[in-house]
């Protein structure tokens, strides 16, 4: 990534309410070549069911998984963020900006290349948003995929025409906070539908995700310290990812 994109010749500023935390955890697998087919296998099974039910999240609370797709937390952030791909039509010039341009490769080498333009290597919210990206840079655009949450805070084009300029700034900074800003809405809008959640429930959740947060923020810190590439994130306390994972909650009732 250009390293001159990272310093925009003005003031940063930080992103409103949200809390710029990075979050990973050191036991989560490396992305291999599996990586693609399993995207589209998922896809394809939330193409039949957009909503599927979680798990119960207790078990995501006491056990350490080694896979985010183990953990009921990190799964729903990637039907989530899958289903905002899908109901506000996001672009693939965006999705491109995001992740990369779609490609053949399906090598480890290319996957990491590819997730570390805008995500955290590692990080368990991190690999479940931008395997949701992948997922849909690579649908099958002849089917139609049912969303049944519909956006009240959206415009009719999908995303807010703002939030796209800003998501097709050659800026770091501002694409960044674009990425927070898309993804904590459609994750609020996942949390909100848990309408069959107990109070007590809902600050399971939340427990889980803010615990993947602090993991989060402590392997950043250590990725800048021997990444060349995390060293220029300097301006950021963390990825677009969590930003807006954690920006979520404070709009989730319970």
């Amino acid at each position: 990534m250009n390293r001159d994109a990272f310093f925009k010749p003005q003031a940063v500023v930080l992103l409103g309410a949200v809390s710029l935390v990075a979050i990973v955890t050191a036991n989560v697998e490396q992305l291999s070549p599996m990586f693609l087919t399993q995207s589209a296998d998922v896809e394809s099974q939330f193409a039949m069911s957009p909503h599927q039910d979680v798990t119960d999240v207790s078990s995501a609370i006491t056990e350490e998984e080694s896979d985010w797709r183990t953990d009921p937390v990190c799964k729903a952030i990637f039907e989530a963020v899958l289903e905002g791909l899908h109901r506000d039509k996001v672009s693939d010039e965006i999705v491109a900006i995001v992740i990369g341009k779609k490609s053949k490769k399906k090598d480890p080498k290319t996957i990491e290349e590819r997730m570390k333009i805008s995500f955290v290597l590692d990080c368990p919210l991190c690999d479940p948003t931008f395997e949701a990206f992948l997922t849909y840079q690579m649908r099958d655009k002849s089917r139609k995929v049912k969303t049944e949450v519909v956006s009240g805070t959206q415009s009719s084009e999908g995303i807010k025409d703002s939030l796209q300029a800003d998501l097709l700034s050659k800026f770091s900074q501002e694409r960044f906070n674009a990425i927070a800003g898309v993804t904590s809405a459609w994750i609020s809008e996942k949390l909100n539908s848990k309408h069959q959640l107990k109070p007590e429930e809902i600050q399971a959740w939340k427990e889980r995700i803010r615990k993947r947060a602090s993991e989060g923020k402590d392997k950043l810190m250590a990725l800048k310290m021997t990444d060349e590439h995390y060293k220029f994130w300097e301006i950021y306390w963390g990825c677009a990812a969590c930003n807006g994972a954690e920006s979520a909650l404070t709009d989730w009732e319970g």
